[in-house]
Formats: C-alpha cells, structure tokens, sequence
C-alpha cells in the first residue's frame, strides 16, 4: 500500500484503553476509516486525565503500531479537557448550506457550554442517500484559535 499525505493516523489515549484508526481521504474529500485497533490499559494508569505510567501507554501504541501491517500516517491526535471536544453524528441529508445553519444547534447536545461561546469545524466522513455521518469538532471561543 502506497502511503501518501492522504492517509492518517488518529490516536485517542482514553482512561480505559487506547484505540488506534486508520483513516484514508477518499478522492471525493471524504474520509474511510480503514481500521481501528484497541488496547485496554490497566486500572488507574491514567487518572484523572493525566498519564500515572507513561512506561505502560507507551507499551501499548507500540502494540498497535507492531501488529498493523500497515505504517502510520499523519498522526492525528489531541489533548482531551472540557474545552475541546469532537463528536461523531449523524444527520439527515442536507445541503452544505443547510448543514452550516444546523451544525452549531446540533451541537448543542454535546458541549457543556453554549454554541453561542464556542468555534466549529466540522467533516462529512460518510454518506448514505438518506444521512451523513458528520465528526464536529468545537472549543470554547477563548479557549482557541480559529480552526
């Protein structure tokens, strides 16, 4: 498999475990998850979001990346706090226009703040005739920089 600047590796180091996807922009400008691989971490090697044993997080991507048969792309990964958030949702299908107006309300269910406060982006990552599947990603206006 060729590996070009199309290809992307997310990473989300969660309390519970780790989880790995493998992700692939398709001609079209749309993102194919291609894998996602998962390792439990022990009890309490993260603990209130921060990293107790580095030693054992690291153990672990090296796990994943070591069975892939595939090598990383771009790495995507982030920093988790209260202030930035990304959701996957699903919509019905709608216009670009449409989904521009109704993303910032949509979001709304997820935040612990208001949309009024908060800067968007978001990506289609699929599509069916009847719904999109939408990942947005928001943070808190003061927060961060325009995405």
């Amino acid at each position: 498999m060729l590996f070009g600047k199309n290809r992307y590796t997310a990473i989300d180091i969660g309390s519970y475990k780790i989880s790995v996807a493998d992700i692939k922009e398709t001609g079209d400008g749309k993102l194919k998850v291609l894998n996602i691989t998962e390792r439990k971490l022990p009890y309490e090697t993260i603990v209130n979001g921060i990293i107790k044993d580095p030693s054992v997080v690291a153990n672990r991507l090296q796990e994943i990346f070591s069975k892939s048969k595939s090598k990383p792309g771009t790495i995507l990964t982030t920093v988790s706090n209260d202030s930035l958030i990304a959701r996957n949702v699903t919509l019905p299908k709608m216009s670009k226009k449409e989904l521009n107006s109704v993303i910032k309300w949509e979001i709304e269910d997820y935040i612990p703040f208001s949309a009024e406060y908060a800067r968007l982006d978001y990506k289609v990552l699929s599509s069916t005739e009847e719904e999109d599947g939408i990942i947005i990603n928001c943070c808190k206006r003061r927060s961060c920089k325009k995405l």
